[in-house]
């Protein structure tokens, strides 16, 4: 490979072209200075590995940026965005929680319900079935599993066949009041 020579004074570089093999590709490591043997550096700064080339003299980057640190303004910046970033975060975070805690209270309510009409099926008869108190039937058999969970259990006509039922879940949770209604007919 060639050889890079730096001249102080004229601040030339030159590339001895007489180490390049006669037919190979040309390896040089800036390709707009190829076919030239004697190369004029621009007015404006060269960098080659973190050194810099001003008309001879080479000054050390990573001196130059040692002294220099950040400003208030840019370290208050930088803290406003740290901050807006990390919040919005938690904000994600706290409003999954909710949300994972809202289904989970569906899927429990839910399950009550379906617990209280799969009993309901299993009584003999429609009769027995309307009177039944089913409130307390649930609270009998651990229902109220979701805090102030109420149950509610409506006929549309108690005598008619099929019976259309109305099963309502009612709770709340962090003042947050919530319910789920499931109807259903049922005969026998």
């Amino acid at each position: 490979m060639g050889q890079w020579y730096l001249e102080k004074n004229a601040a030339l570089v030159f590339w001895r072209l007489s180490l390049l093999p006669p037919s190979g590709p040309f390896d040089f490591p800036f390709p707009e200075f190829r076919y030239s043997s004697i190369i004029p550096l621009p007015p404006q700064i060269i960098c080659y590995n973190k050194i810099q080339f001003n008309r001879g003299r080479s000054v050390n980057k990573t001196k130059q940026l040692r002294n220099k640190g950040f400003t208030f303004i840019e370290l208050l910046l930088a803290v406003f965005v740290l901050s807006v970033g990390i919040s919005a975060v938690l904000m994600l975070y706290t409003s999954s929680m909710l949300s994972a805690a809202t289904a989970w209270d569906t899927t429990v309510a839910t399950s009550n319900a379906e617990h209280m009409l799969e009993e309901m099926q299993a009584r003999d008869s429609l009769a027995d079935i309307v009177n039944t108190d089913w409130p307390l039937w649930g609270q009998e058999h651990g229902l109220n599993t979701l805090p102030a969970e109420t149950f509610s259990v409506a006929f549309a006509d108690p005598a008619a066949d099929p019976l259309n039922i109305q099963i309502t879940v009612n709770w709340k949770r962090q003042l947050r009041a919530s319910q789920i209604i499931l109807r259903t007919r049922l005969t026998k």
